[in-house]
């Protein structure tokens, strides 16, 4: 049985600030360019929290059914 909505903010209330942890979010569709591509967005506090600053770089590795998101520092000069 698919968890509802409700119980997807119950369990992000109670992981607040805590790491690991798990959320939830739903694939879309960005249409353009003729076709329509897959897309995940990606916005909270949280993400700050994680270490995910704004600016900086993400670096993205794709496996099959994962995806593994680590942020890069810019380089100091």
């Amino acid at each position: 049985m698919k968890p509802s909505r409700s119980e997807f903010s119950d369990q992000s209330k109670n992981i607040h600030s805590k790491f690991p942890s798990i959320r939830f979010m739903t694939i879309g569709l960005w249409p353009g360019y003729g076709c329509k591509k897959s897309c995940i967005r990606i916005q909270s506090n949280w993400l700050r929290e994680a270490g995910f600053i704004p600016q900086w770089l993400v670096k993205v590795t794709v496996r099959q059914g994962k995806l593994v998101l680590e942020p890069i520092a810019p380089s100091e000069p």
